[in-house]
Order: structure tokens, then C-alpha cells, then sequence
């Protein structure tokens, strides 16, 4: 039977190892500490039941830090989709106060103090703080079920961690491009067109930074009808989006051009070479230290971002990237789309209404409200005519025919649109036209998707 008993001045523990043979070690206890001896000798029971080896150095007391630093690796294993950030916020936030405190030792008091001074002594924005509560009350939740506390305790409520509110309010109300400077960082010939493609991934499709970096060439179908499809199933270097689930964002009229011009010609521009179906459709361009169709990371699309708004003279947002997810959403809605059907592009989580998981909507009702997005019009300088019936999806291009490569990647970074008369019906409207080879606004009945000012 497991036990707990002395050996001179120390407390020792005997049970059974992995292989069923009984065996006992030292531990660092002395008689009177017969309370923490007992806790050890259960946390030894637990790791033997999972199959864990243990070494002498481990027979010591389990401090928040050494169970933080298994459960991060447990979480790994699992597959959870943020656990290298919640490693992140533990390492650098919640650690530094409370990691060298027994784990079955802390209780609410301690929390209170380490969030009052991240409060008071830190510039976190309230929701980062959040947070970090949120990871402890996961990581304590699963030292309760592993018997190795008796109590969790994160029982702290809005009067200890704070009102969750934005960092900057006044930042965050205006945390979106206006329609004319999402036009500039579509289309402006100063930016090359590989960042075109991110601003107008962001801002015509409403894609997370992640979900940017992550799509594939194969994630394209400019077979659908009436407006391409977009497979949005991971983010970053993930398996998953960030929130576990697939899925299907109509490709608006200007950024379908943009997509099937830079396939077909501006990909092979700037590697050297055609595509491949799994290809990333924005790897970071060759350079030094940069390993050959790298992805993006968060740091490089924000700096790269930084750098752009600089040329162009537009205001920075908040969140550079991130805002252009809002200005997505907020233009459909203010060009008369429904909100409901847009939530169903742009989000997949839960809303915690039964009625939502019979709502099954059509694929041409969420093409309808994507097709709402206007933009203006650049000035005619800007302007070049790039004949789309020479372009065709990647999967039928013939084999054994290269891309044809433009002389500079430069070319590519205009708009793909041509510049027609006034329209008679409706004087002071200049329009452009799309090319028969997409479908698209003329199924969906609009002849003209971009309006000038």
C-alpha cells in the first residue's frame, strides 16, 4: 500500500512504479511536513497513471512554474490552436509573481495581487488582462481534475481584474480605413501588387491576418457561380482557423481580378516560376534569411503594413491589418448589405441561438450581399487595360505551358479595370466593366461594381 513515513529526519514515500513494482524515494520533506509529503506522493500516482516517467529531480514540490510548463506541453500535444500565446502570457505575465508558489498553495488572494499589479505598474489593454486570467483559470481548472489541488482559485470577479473596455477608445471608434483609402491601398501603383492582394484580402473579403497567410492557391474556385469561392480552413501555420471550423467567402468581382492576374502572372514575376495548386498565394518574397515560400508572420504583414500606409499618407488605425476586417463589414452594411447574411461569411462561431443551426443560406444570397461592396474609381493615370479573357484558372492551364512573365512585377500594381463614358442614365457616374471572363455582377444583375466619387 502506498505510503508516507519517516527515515531519520525526512519523510519518505513508497508506492508502485510503472511496472507494478513497489519502490520508495526521499523526498525533500522533514517530519511535520507530513500534509506536503502525502500531496507529492498523490501527484506521483497521477503522472504513473498517465504513463509519465518520472526522475529523482521531479520528486520535489509542484510549483505553479513546473505545472505550467507540463500543461503547455500537454496542450501542444493536444492540438489547442493558441497554446504557444497562453505559453506566452504565463511566461511572461503571470509567472514572474506566482510561478515559484506551490501549486496546491495559491489561493485567491495571490491572484487578486498579481492582477492589481498588472493593473496599476503595466500598460495591457484591459482585454490582454482578460486573458491572462482566462489562461490561469484553464491551467487551475486542470490541476482540480488532476487531484492536485483542492480548490481553484480563480474565483476573482470585474472588481479585481477591471471593466473590460478597449485600451483607446477613441482609437478603437475609429478603427477602419474610409472607402477611399482602401481604394489607395488596393490600387494605388506605388504599392506592389502583392500587397494589393493583402489589403484586398482584408478588405473585400474580410479575411483575419492568419487566414491571409495561410491560403493556398487551391483554396480558390472561380467555378462557382455567381461569384468565386474561397475555402478559408486555416490560419497561420495551424491546421485549423481560429475558431475550429471551415469557411466559405464569396470572391468579390475586383478581388477575383486581382487573384486571377497575380496566379497567372504576377506569382511567377517575383519566384521565378509558376505555381503550384498548394502554393501559398502570398509568401513572403525572396530575400535574405528568408527561407524560399515562407509564410507571413503577424510581425512582417504589420511592419509591411506600416510601411505602406507611410507611402501613402494614410492615417494608421489601431490594428492595421485587423482593420481591414472592420472596414469590410461596415462598408457591405453601409452599401445596403444584410447584416445577418454577412455575419454568415465573415463568422462561423456560435451564436447560441438554436435557430441559427437550421439557418442553411444559399450560396447566391451570400454572393448578393458580397457584391454589394462599392469602390471608388482611381484616377485615369492610374488606370491600365488588362484583357481577362487571356486568363483562365490555374487547373487549366496546359501542361508543359509556361506562365507568361511580366517585364516588371511594377505592371501589375495598377487597377485591373478600364475607364468607360459617363453613363447616360445617370450623369456624373464613370464605371468600369468587367470582363466576360468572370461571371459575377451581371448574374447578380449589376452591370457596374465600382462607382467613382
Amino acid at each position: 500500500m502506498e505510503s508516507v513515513y519517516t527515515g531519520g529526519s525526512k519523510l519518505w514515500i513508497r508506492f508502485k512504479n510503472g511496472e507494478g513494482k513497489w519502490t520508495q524515494s526521499t523526498t525533500p520533506y522533514r517530519v511535520g511536513d507530513e500534509h506536503e509529503a502525502r500531496a507529492l506522493l498523490e501527484t506521483v500516482e497521477t503522472k504513473i497513471r498517465a504513463g509519465e516517467v518520472l526522475s529523482a529531480a521531479e520528486l520535489g514540490p509542484i510549483t505553479v512554474a513546473r505545472y505550467a510548463k507540463g500543461w503547455s506541453e500537454r496542450r501542444k500535444i493536444a492540438g489547442v490552436a493558441d497554446w504557444k500565446n497562453d505559453k506566452a502570457r504565463l511566461r511572461l505575465h503571470a509567472l514572474p509573481m506566482i510561478g515559484r508558489l506551490k501549486l496546491r498553495e495559491v489561493r485567491a488572494r495571490h491572484l487578486k495581487d498579481l492582477f492589481l499589479s498588472l493593473r496599476t505598474t503595466t500598460e495591457l489593454a484591459p482585454s490582454t488582462i482578460r486573458n491572462v486570467y482566462g489562461v490561469l483559470a484553464a491551467l487551475f481548472r486542470e490541476a482540480a481534475v488532476d487531484d492536485l489541488i483542492d480548490r481553484n482559485p480563480c474565483i476573482l470577479t470585474k472588481a479585481e481584474l477591471g471593466e473590460l473596455t478597449y485600451k483607446d477608445p477613441v482609437a478603437q471608434a475609429e478603427s477602419r480605413y474610409e472607402r477611399e483609402e482602401l481604394c489607395g491601398l488596393v490600387f494605388d501603383p506605388q504599392l506592389p501588387a502583392e500587397n494589393h492582394l493583402v489589403y484586398a484580402l482584408g478588405g473585400l473579403a474580410g479575411l483575419r491576418l492568419g487566414e491571409i497567410a495561410a491560403l493556398r492557391f487551391d483554396d480558390l474556385d472561380f467555378t462557382r457561380e455567381p461569384l468565386g469561392r474561397m475555402t478559408i480552413s486555416r490560419s497561420h501555420d495551424r491546421k485549423t482557423t481560429k475558431t475550429r471550423r471551415v469557411r466559405y467567402t464569396p470572391i468579390h468581382p475586383v478581388l477575383a481580378d486581382l487573384l486571377q492576374a497575380w496566379q497567372h502572372t504576377g506569382w511567377a514575376s517575383v519566384f521565378g516560376h509558376a505555381p503550384d495548386p498548394d502554393s501559398l498565394i502570398l509568401p513572403r518574397p525572396p530575400g535574405k534569411r528568408v527561407r524560399t515560400g515562407a509564410m507571413h508572420s503577424k510581425s512582417t504583414l504589420g511592419k509591411q503594413a506600416l510601411r505602406d500606409l507611410e507611402t501613402l499618407g494614410i492615417r494608421k488605425p489601431a490594428h492595421p491589418i485587423h482593420d481591414l476586417r472592420a472596414t469590410f463589414i461596415s462598408l457591405c452594411l453601409e452599401d445596403g448589405a444584410d447584416d445577418y447574411l454577412l455575419s454568415q461569411v465573415t463568422h462561423t462561431g456560435k451564436s447560441g441561438r438554436a435557430f441559427d443551426a437550421y439557418a442553411k443560406i444559399g450560396w447566391p444570397a451570400l454572393c448578393r450581399e458580397v457584391a454589394k461592396l462599392q469602390l471608388d474609381k482611381p484616377d485615369p493615370p492610374d488606370v491600365i487595360d488588362l484583357d481577362l479573357d487571356q486568363l483562365s484558372p490555374l487547373q487549366h492551364t496546359p501542361a508543359n505551358t509556361p506562365a507568361p512573365v511580366p517585364n516588371t512585377a511594377s505592371e501589375l500594381a495598377t487597377s485591373l479595370a478600364t475607364p468607360k463614358e459617363k453613363a447616360l442614365e445617370n450623369p456624373g457616374l464613370s464605371q468600369w466593366r468587367r470582363r466576360e471572363s468572370n461571371p459575377g455582377p451581371r448574374i447578380l444583375q449589376r452591370d457596374v461594381y465600382v462607382c467613382s466619387r
